[in-house]
């Protein structure tokens, strides 16, 4: 016999008493339910992020999602529509203008508005060779599409086929490469910006360069001029880079073309670049997606920063960002030679100012991604090349391209864009919020229930309830009640709170601290108010209704189990939970002023309270819980009583939102000091 003192007395426990009062604290302490309805929660969700065309590859990423302060992302194809279109040639230094949209090879050229005829600029037909020999990109017409013109390969290259194609069907890369066939090639590298290929002619081998228009006028010590070959003197490179410089300040991407004669040999490398006969460049313009502007809209609002790191001019980086609003007042840019020039330390102080990273390289997005992490900030890293796997494993969050990426970045990756835009990495974090809000919302609903239950059976045990007519130790609740209470009665509601209709405001929120875990502490007090409110209310009415029953003759001769005070005490309990529910739609709004109602949770707190329902009234099922039926007045006082914790959490929550109104205002009010 064990004795456990309570109000001044001694109770005597039978050992079955002491062993069904430990099961029923022990099933109380285990939210049964929480494992499959999490479960539930990130599928539901994932189903979702793929229908916003983002594929998560690691269940994990769903919550970092949320936490996400700092987005990096590439400009082509990301920020901007990857649909490229050639707008201005440079060569024998002038301009020439040129018509036509997209893909179609339909248009025309112009000088200073005057129509002129391609084939009789020699110099512009040798560039329009080197922009179609020196491509890896493939123009078709689709005709089960209708015969429209596409590319197969980069954008860039497409649209350079499409400029060569305005000229004639001569220049089709297909037929160009029949008397200009390839031999050989030097691939594109990110360091030295350009890449080669090597072609013969007429018995005669040609190495055809194309890259960047800086890499280009350096590695050219002549020019062809009008058909004339001379010496690329300092004047006329200084004419290139300023026209390269105004292009790119009108948005245009530019790239340089050069060729030289070479021996025909087995191997060719970068050496074979140099000493090249430079022949102009191209500007092209790939618009920004219209849909990016009201992302990066979102993206201040929700308290992030978005980055562009790119490998195109910082002035052509610059326009797209200005353009797209990428921040908010001047955009600071830097390069990856200015990159090459800091040290760590130095690139984390300066790193959270700058807007735009430009002319950089794998390995700078790599440092670039550190030094954020190093500050403190969630980084989501976008990256389409093999070369990006690196910064997108570093990185927080991974996401690569789903069209452009290459299989080594995806499976590097924690989540693919299928379709490489800007604005679904924006949706998926709001997504991810929204996953991550009803993930803690049903822990909360399922974790403030199990405290009710835990007060509630360690009081009853403390206070050690007798009954009137035999003096035996009585419990408010079985083990099976609460495991009912638990799997059945919580499970429901719990289950559509996780697909709770997103707040509407959880992107006017800033990230959530990483650091902070599933149930903060103005949460963890919140759930101690609605525990204690049920333990108090429960305790309360079972207590109220003991006496009673020893009056009960039924009771008196020997089913003290089915007392009504249990059956109140349980269906108090149940309906203190059912309540509860509602309070856990929102940790800060009243419940009674939410704008997106949850019918799924309506529908689960009916069939709840239809269940039981059933266990109260329904004789198989009273058999096996050991409940009697409650008249109108009894259904009255559990109305009442379980009502009550609306209440509670209704005041609370006032004083919670009086709290964050007054550190928003002492928080404006420092920034307006800071800026005056």
């Amino acid at each position: 016999t064990a004795y456990i003192r309570s109000n001044l007395t001694y109770h005597s426990f039978e050992a079955l008493g002491m062993f069904l009062a430990a099961v029923g604290l022990a099933v109380a302490a285990v939210p049964e339910g929480l494992p499959t309805i999490v479960t539930i929660a990130l599928s539901i969700g994932v189903m979702k992020l793929v229908e916003k065309n983002a594929i998560i590859r690691k269940l994990t990423a769903v919550e970092t999602l949320g936490c996400s302060t700092i987005i990096c992302s590439d400009k082509t194809g990301t920020l901007t529509q990857n649909q490229m279109t050639v707008r201005e040639i440079l060569v024998n230094n002038k301009v020439i203008d040129v018509s036509g949209a997209g893909y179609e090879p339909v248009g025309k050229f112009y000088i200073e508005n005057k129509e002129i005829l391609p084939e009789k600029d020699e110099t512009l037909m040798l560039l329009l060779k080197a922009a179609t020999l020196c491509n890896d990109a493939a123009l078709i017409r689709n005709t089960i599409r209708g015969n429209r013109w596409e590319i197969i390969g980069d954008p860039t290259e497409g649209a350079l086929l499409t400029l060569s194609a305005k000229v004639s069907n001569d220049f089709l890369k297909e037929e160009l490469e029949l008397t200009h066939p390839r031999i050989a090639e030097v691939p594109f590298d990110s360091k030295r910006k350009a890449m080669s290929t090597i072609h013969t002619t007429n018995g005669k081998t040609y190495a055809y360069v194309k890259g960047a228009p800086e890499q280009i006028v350096n590695k050219s010590t002549k020019i062809s001029l009008n058909g004339q070959i001379i010496d690329f003197d300092n004047d006329n490179r200084q004419k290139t880079l300023d026209i390269n410089n105004e292009m790119a300040s009108a948005a245009l991407r530019v790239l340089g073309y050069a060729y030289k004669e070479v021996e025909k040999k087995e191997e060719y490398d970068e050496n074979d670049e140099k000493d090249l006969i430079f022949l102009g460049l191209t500007g092209m313009i790939d618009p920004p997606r219209q849909e990016v502007k009201d992302a990066l809209v979102k993206v201040k609002r929700a308290g992030m920063k978005a980055k562009m790191i790119t490998g195109d001019n910082p002035k052509t980086a610059i326009a797209i960002a200005n353009e797209l609003k990428l921040t908010t007042g001047e955009v600071n840019a830097i390069t990856g030679t200015d990159l090459n020039h800091m040290d760590d330390k130095e690139l984390e102080e300066k790193v959270e100012d700058i807007a735009v990273f430009a002319r950089t390289s794998p390995e700078h997005k790599v440092r670039i991604c550190q030094a954020l992490k190093n500050k403190g900030h969630v980084v989501a890293m976008t990256g389409d090349g093999i070369n990006d796997a690196r910064a997108l494993k570093i990185a927080d969050i991974g996401i690569s391209m789903g069209i452009t990426g290459t299989d080594v970045t995806q499976e590097a990756s924690d989540m693919i864009l299928t379709d490489d835009n800007f604005a679904t990495i924006v949706n998926a974090i709001e997504q991810g919020r929204e996953i991550y809000g009803n993930i803690r919302k049903f822990i909360f609903y399922l974790l403030s229930s199990n405290t009710g239950e835990i007060l509630t059976m360690f009081f009853g045990i403390m206070i050690g309830f007798t009954f009137g007519i035999s003096g035996n130790f009585i419990l408010p609740l079985t083990a099976i009640t609460i495991l009912w209470i638990n799997l059945v009665t919580d499970g429901l509601p719990a289950t559509a709170l996780s697909v709770d209709p997103p707040d509407p405001h959880v992107m006017e929120k800033d990230p959530r601290d990483p650091k902070e875990g599933v149930v903060p502490i103005p949460l963890f007090i919140n759930m101690l108010l609605i525990g204690a409110t049920m333990c108090i209310g429960t305790l309360i009415v079972f207590a109220y209704y003991l006496p009673i029953d020893s009056l009960d003759l039924y009771l008196f001769l020997g089913f003290e189990t089915n007392t009504k005070a249990a059956t109140m005490a349980f269906t108090v309990l149940v309906m203190f939970q059912l309540f509860n529910v509602f309070n856990c739609r929102s940790q800060e709004e009243s419940a009674f002023q939410l704008e997106t109602p949850n019918k799924s949770l309506w529908i689960a707190v009916a069939i709840s309270f239809l269940m039981q329902l059933l266990v109260i009234y329904f004789p198989p099922i009273q058999v096996a819980f050991h409940t009697r039926e409650l008249d109108i007045n009894d259904w009255v006082i559990v109305f009442l009583v379980s009502s009550t914790v609306l209440i509670v959490s209704e005041m609370y929550k006032i004083l919670l939102r009086r709290r964050i109104v007054s550190k928003r205002r002492k928080l404006a009010e420092k920034i307006l000091k800071a800026e005056s």
